[in-house]
This record gives structure tokens, C-alpha cells and sequence, in this order.
């Protein structure tokens, strides 16, 4: 059985886009493999396709692709988790930074 990863909760926003349109939410969780986004405009469509995202917080920015794992409706809002395909340089240390544990 697989480990799940460890979740940090963070306040960050993701700009996401199918490669026609962008689609903004709220960053709730992340780890060294995946995140949680919600408060995705319901007129989103999960597809299992990567898309790619810019990921930001005050002092931090990191672009990568990402591939929807689950998703959920709340009302006229989505949240999906995504796993991060091949994280950029720089994810893990913030996350050691975040925790100040290895991850």
C-alpha cells in the first residue's frame, strides 16, 4: 500500500489553464506530490489531461503541470486534487522551509 503524502495547509492561489482557458482557485493543501485546490468555478470540467498552473504565495511562485486525481462539487464551487507531474526545482526545499522537516 502506497503512503500518502504529507499535507502542509497553506493559503496560496492557483491560476490553472486547459491550454484555452484559465481557471483560478484557492491552494488548501499541498505536498510533495499533489494539492488540493478549491473554489474552482463550477463551469470547470475536470478531464483526466495535465494542465498547467502558476502557483503563488506572498513571496513565492512556482509553474508546473498538474493531473486531476479527484474532484468534488460543493454547491456552484469545485475541489479537485491534483497530483503535480514532475515538480519544479525549488517545491521541495519550500516545503522543507514550510515544515522545517526534510520532505
Amino acid at each position: 500500500m502506497q503512503t500518502r503524502a504529507t499535507r502542509i495547509d497553506t493559503e496560496m492561489v492557483s491560476a490553472f489553464s486547459d491550454g484555452t482557458h484559465v481557471f483560478r482557485g484557492l491552494v488548501s493543501n499541498i505536498s510533495k506530490t499533489g494539492l488540493k485546490i478549491t473554489d474552482i468555478p463550477s463551469k470547470f470540467i475536470p478531464a483526466t489531461k495535465k494542465y498547467a498552473t502558476i502557483v503563488s504565495s506572498t513571496d513565492h511562485k512556482f509553474k508546473f503541470k498538474i493531473l486531476p486525481v479527484w474532484f468534488d462539487y460543493t454547491g456552484h464551487r469545485l475541489e479537485i486534487g491534483f497530483k503535480i507531474v514532475s515538480p519544479p526545482a525549488g517545491w521541495l526545499t519550500f516545503l522543507e522551509q514550510m515544515t522545517g522537516e526534510n520532505v
